[in-house]
C-alpha cells in the first residue's frame, strides 16, 4: 500500500480509536505517552491472490493495482 499517514495528537481521537485489548500493551490506556495513533489513507494498493481471483494465473507474479479515484472509490489500473 502507498498513501498518506498522519500522527494523531488529539486525545479525543485517540480515545475514540481505543480498543480494550490494547490494554495488554498500554495499561495506562489511550492517555499513555507511549500510545501512538497513526491514521493511514491508502492511495494505491497492490495485491495478488490467485485463490481469490485477484491474478491472471498462478505463475504470473505481477500484482493487480488499485488506484483511489477523485471521488474516493477505487479503480483497477491498466
Amino acid at each position: 500500500m502507498v498513501g498518506k499517514a498522519r500522527l494523531v495528537d488529539s486525545q479525543e481521537e485517540k480515545r475514540a480509536a481505543w480498543l480494550e485489548p490494547f490494554t495488554a500493551f498500554w495499561p495506562d490506556g489511550p492517555e499513555s505517552e507511549e500510545y501512538l495513533l497513526i491514521v493511514f489513507t491508502p492511495d494505491r494498493i497492490e495485491m495478488r491472490s490467485y485463490t481469490q481471483g485477484v491474478a491472471e494465473s498462478p505463475t504470473r507474479w505481477t500484482p493487480e493495482v488499485l488506484l483511489r479515484t477523485d471521488d474516493g472509490g477505487w479503480q483497477v489500473s491498466d
